[in-house]
C-alpha cells in the first residue's frame, strides 16, 4: 500500500446560498511524505459528507447501548442524493 501525507481545505461562504451556491467547498491534497510530490487534488465536498456519516455509524456502534436497534440521524446533505454504505 502507498502511503502519503494530505489536508482538507474547506472553505466557508455562507453568502453563497443566497446567489444559489454551496455554501462550502472542500479539496483534498494528497502528497508523498519522502519527496511532498503531489499524489492527488480531489473534490472534498462528497468525501466529507462520507466521512461524517461513516463516523455517526462508528459512534453509534461503540457508545449506543448493545440492545440498541433503531437510531434518528438529522442533518443537513450536502449534495441533493443521500450517501449511504
Amino acid at each position: 500500500m502507498r502511503s502519503a501525507i494530505g489536508m482538507k481545505w474547506i472553505a466557508s461562504f455562507p453568502a453563497n446560498r443566497q446567489l444559489g451556491m454551496p455554501r462550502a467547498s472542500a479539496l483534498i491534497i494528497l502528497n508523498c511524505p519522502q519527496t511532498g510530490v503531489p499524489l492527488a487534488v480531489m473534490e472534498g465536498g462528497l468525501i466529507s459528507a462520507m466521512r461524517t456519516g461513516a463516523m455517526t455509524g462508528l459512534g453509534v456502534r461503540y457508545l449506543a447501548p448493545r440492545q440498541t436497534r433503531k437510531i434518528g440521524i438529522a442533518g443537513a446533505l450536502t449534495s441533493p442524493k443521500p450517501v449511504s454504505g
